[in-house]
């Protein structure tokens, strides 16, 4: 059988159409895609919108509030929160106090009567550093860590100093103080034994989130 061979009015029709159908099928694609960018950026902004951003952090000292840094830290924001709503940090203690540096709680073992496990414990799990270049100054609540990057878990501490270049690159800030600095600075002048433990017992009866 033979087959006809095609004029070159009609090699170009059948291309101009080809080309219409190709055209109009990446535009089509290209629509869907950005619908559906706009759809997950919008659920995502609405999420993170509908996602606690402040913590209130009460001690028997006093009350600590607290807002999370969702956007500079938000894995170690979210985990923080996720610890909080299981109870986690409930009738812990503030287990270390640096004078005039810092006050650090967030260690399950500080509820035990051994003062030897206190800084020890954990969730069960480390997590990786959010280091965005936000500096170390009064107020702000950082995750601590065993002295190396990678080691996130649940203990976290809140600065008292002005600043601290020092520390500055090392730990993952996650939130800053914005009611309670007073109570930070009372908690902070309790005394300690030579390992910086609180000779007097400051515990967190419960961490809320709004």
């Amino acid at each position: 059988m033979h087959m006809r061979k095609l004029t070159l009015d009609e090699i170009v029709y059948w291309g101009i159409l080809l080309f219409a159908a190709v055209s109009i099928g990446y535009l089509l694609i290209t629509l869907i895609d950005l619908s559906l960018r706009e759809e997950t950026s919008f659920s995502q902004s609405t999420y993170i919108k509908r996602q606690a951003s402040t913590v209130n952090i009460r001690t028997s000292e006093g009350e600590i509030r607290i807002t999370l840094l969702r956007a500079v830290a938000p894995v170690t924001s979210n985990n923080f929160a996720s610890l909080v709503q299981s109870g986690f940090y409930d009738q812990t203690k503030f287990h270390r106090i640096v004078k005039g540096l810092l006050v650090q709680a967030g260690d399950p073992l500080s509820r035990e009567d051994d003062r030897a496990l206190y800084g020890t414990g954990g969730p069960g799990y480390v997590f990786d550093d959010e280091l965005r270049g936000v500096k170390m100054e009064r107020g702000v609540v950082a995750m601590a860590n065993l002295g190396r990057p990678k080691t996130n878990g649940s203990q976290f501490f809140i600065l008292v100093q002005d600043e601290a270049p020092l520390m500055d690159g090392k730990y993952t800030i996650f939130g800053k103080v914005e009611e309670g600095m007073d109570v930070v600075d009372k908690i902070n002048a309790v005394s300690v034994d030579e390992h910086d433990i609180p000779l007097k017992p400051v515990i967190i009866s419960e961490i809320n989130i709004e």
